[in-house]
């Protein structure tokens, strides 16, 4: 500056650059009752200057609490991420829900055979699909077979005459 009174005096004064914020927020995930976890990702917002993934000294990491045993539901905020260190960025971090859905239990009737006249034995069935430990004394509510053929039912074969249902349970379809 010039000024015909006056001689100007300079002086430097400092500049702070703070750290950006960044945002990683967690993919929420889904899988069924008994099956092991996926990959657990996240998302992230608040990049500068064109910085990705790639630029962070360390970056964040998902992880959940859920596992082959967790029960069936939507357990809230159970996938948090953390750990992310940079010397550019402080973390913001967004946790996201985990839903566990129920495993599919597949009941089979087993074929039978009878003489014309005589009375049905036991109707019988299988199991397929259990998960962890799990067995047919842990269902709710355990399936029945039952048939329409009786004593007298003409000799022949019958198809699908075996029919199960009426299984209940909080874990399996």
């Amino acid at each position: 500056g010039v000024d015909g009174n006056d001689d100007c005096a300079y002086g430097a004064a400092d500049l702070t650059v703070r750290k950006a914020t960044l945002t990683a927020t967690a993919d929420a995930q889904a899988k069924v009752y008994g099956a092991a976890n996926e990959p657990l990702t996240c998302q992230y917002s608040g990049w500068m200057n064109g910085d990705d993934a790639g630029d962070l000294s360390t970056a964040p990491a998902a992880s959940t609490t859920v596992t082959l045993l967790t029960p069936v539901g939507v357990h809230e905020d159970a996938i948090t991420v953390s750990g992310g260190v940079d010397e550019n960025y402080d973390f913001a971090y967004v946790a996201a829900d985990f839903t566990v859905t129920k495993a599919t239990l597949t009941v089979t009737a087993d074929a039978q055979t009878k003489v014309y006249g005589a009375a049905n034995e036991p109707l019988t069935f299988q199991y397929s699909g259990f998960q962890n430990t799990d067995g047919a004394d842990d269902l709710t509510t355990k399936p029945t077979a039952d048939t329409a053929v009786d004593q007298t039912t003409p000799v022949g074969v019958h198809e699908d005459a075996i029919t199960v249902g009426g299984g209940v349970d909080e874990i399996y379809d």
